[in-house]
């Protein structure tokens, strides 16, 4: 199960996977985050998937979505921690590009 945690206003710091099987879930938690962001007038969002053990497709492009929705609504997606497992995983889904903003440790 994802666990999204909010360590303070504008950094979101993922846990546990990001797969089809949390997809509702993760779907709920991002579209809830990006409301509050939007709200507050936020320039830009911290993103940390660090702890996140596990990604899919789907985890992917849920995310990237999440990322064009930040740019739409004039948020930056700041530069955060995606570790090289992680990136990995993200690079043979052929995410790379997407996640670039996302450099890894």
């Amino acid at each position: 199960m994802t666990e999204i945690v909010f360590v303070n206003d504008n950094h979101i710091t993922f846990q546990g996977s990001c797969s089809r099987e949390e997809a509702a879930e993760l779907h709920r938690a991002l579209v809830c985050r990006l409301t509050e962001l939007v709200e507050r007038k936020a320039e830009q969002a911290e993103l940390d998937l660090r702890q996140v053990d596990r990604i899919d497709a789907c985890g992917c492009q849920l995310l990237a979505l999440f990322l064009e929705d930040l740019r739409r609504h004039g948020i930056t997606p700041a530069a955060c921690q995606l570790g090289p497992e992680l990136a990995a995983q993200v690079s043979l889904l052929g995410f790379s590009e997407t996640f670039s903003v996302l450099p890894s440790l």
